[in-house]
């Protein structure tokens, strides 16, 4: 008879997480989220230019503060108000043999705290 003794030791890596007090998802995880939600939109996120930013007020770089009574800019802007959340901005890349651009662009907005998509905003 023997006797099994042992130490685990559990290492978490974090890299690239947002804090602020609890533990928020990872940009890596936006990402995933974001393709999901593109692709499902009909968009070709795998071959799209991507930019990824934390934001937490409802306008950005993505959605400039716009003077609009429309009921979907409000609504979009309700659902970012008090939120942290990534942006995350695809954009077509140029066709290389043609030398334009095609399609449009959308970016998609992922709650920080529990991956939750809010909102998204598509280009023309």
């Amino acid at each position: 008879m023997y006797r099994k003794t042992g130490l685990f030791l559990i290492v978490v890596f974090l890299s690239n997480s947002v804090w602020a007090g609890d533990m928020k998802i990872t940009n890596e995880q936006a990402i995933e989220i974001a393709n999901r939600k593109a692709i499902s939109l009909g968009y070709n996120a795998k071959f799209m230019n991507m930019q990824i930013t934390l934001h937490n007020v409802p306008w950005n770089k993505c959605l400039p503060k716009e003077e609009s009574t429309s009921e979907y800019v409000r609504e979009r802007q309700n659902k970012l108000n008090g939120k942290e959340y990534w942006a995350i901005y695809y954009y077509p890349r140029p066709q290389v043999e043609e030398g334009i651009v095609k399609g449009g662009d959308v970016c998609i907005f992922v709650d920080s705290q529990n991956g939750e998509v809010l909102t998204n905003y598509r280009g023309k």
